[in-house]
């Protein structure tokens, strides 16, 4: 019997001694982790800790939350979880595919090693980009197109640049003027020629939205018109230039810039001098400026 009662108080001192174990985080909960992540090496212990059973959203948050904190991350801390983005891209679908290129884009413009590291992860997209993109939102669009532009045409694959264009068109009439405007400043970066049917459709749009346009947007979207060589119809002109003349005093130093040259291009062929006459009163403007 005193065995037995000794036996028993040890089992209940151990039991007050040892600590129950921790259950594991949730997955949501891991997103959340990372999402509030204040430095790289935080974010990187966090992938680690917890790299088996991450999935194609934690994948995600993490080079979203890469992108944020990259300005000022260590390079060794970013190159690995680089690597563990690139490891993964395959895992990926549409909206992950389109954010996660997004947040290459930004962070590529760390420039030096890290710039390398993120076309290497574009590049691994590109087959899920083929796959998902008839999935894609107007917005998912938007990020894919821009991010290409940024890296500079990671891709410069006809075909997926192609595919890009026929789902920009699908979605035009869903796109913001903010988009519909990156997505025209994006062909002109990339020297991509639209087809006629997709700059009517482009057009119709912009004619649509044009009173909410932001005034860089315009500025962008005149500049891009006139580097693929595609003038501004007639009736949509004459909407731009009440824009202009309207918001003027927004428009920055390389806006004023853009918008100058772009008048000075459209001022030839077929309408010149329905141009020049409105071209003129923006100029006059931007010299008293």
């Amino acid at each position: 019997m005193a065995v037995d009662w000794v036996a028993d108080m040890y089992c209940r001192q151990v039991k007050r001694c040892v600590a129950p174990a921790k259950p594991e985080p949730l997955p949501w909960e891991i997103t959340e982790a990372m999402r509030q992540a204040v430095s790289t090496q935080e974010l990187l212990e966090i992938v680690f800790a917890h790299e088996i059973r991450l999935n194609a959203i934690h994948v995600t948050a993490a080079a979203t939350r890469l992108a944020d904190l990259g300005c000022s991350g260590e390079d060794d801390h970013i190159l690995r979880l680089l690597d563990f983005v690139q490891e993964r891209a395959a895992t990926l679908e549409a909206r992950g595919v389109a954010n996660t290129l997004w947040a290459m884009g930004k962070l590529s413009q760390r420039g030096g090693s890290t710039r390398e590291a993120c076309l290497s992860v574009a590049c691994a997209l590109e087959l899920q980009l083929q796959a998902h993109i008839g999935s894609f939102s107007a917005q998912h669009i938007s990020n894919c197109m821009w991010a290409l532009a940024v890296l500079d045409g990671c891709s410069r694959n006809p075909a997926t640049q192609a595919a890009l264009l026929r789902a920009a068109q699908r979605r035009m009439s869903a796109m913001t003027p903010q988009g519909a405007s990156n997505i025209i400043w994006i062909c002109a970066r990339l020297g991509l020629r639209p087809s006629e049917s997709w700059l009517a459709d482009f057009f119709a749009v912009s004619r649509q939205s044009r009173m909410i346009w932001p005034g860089q947007s315009v500025a962008n979207m005149m500049w891009a018109l006139a580097t693929i060589g595609s003038p501004l119809p007639r009736r949509l002109a004459v909407a731009v230039h009440a824009v202009v003349l309207a918001r003027a005093q927004t428009f920055d130093s390389q806006a004023i810039s853009n918008i100058v040259w772009s008048m000075a291009v459209s001022s030839k062929g077929e309408y010149r001098r329905f141009f020049w006459d409105k071209n003129k009163q923006c100029f006059y403007l931007f010299i008293s400026l």
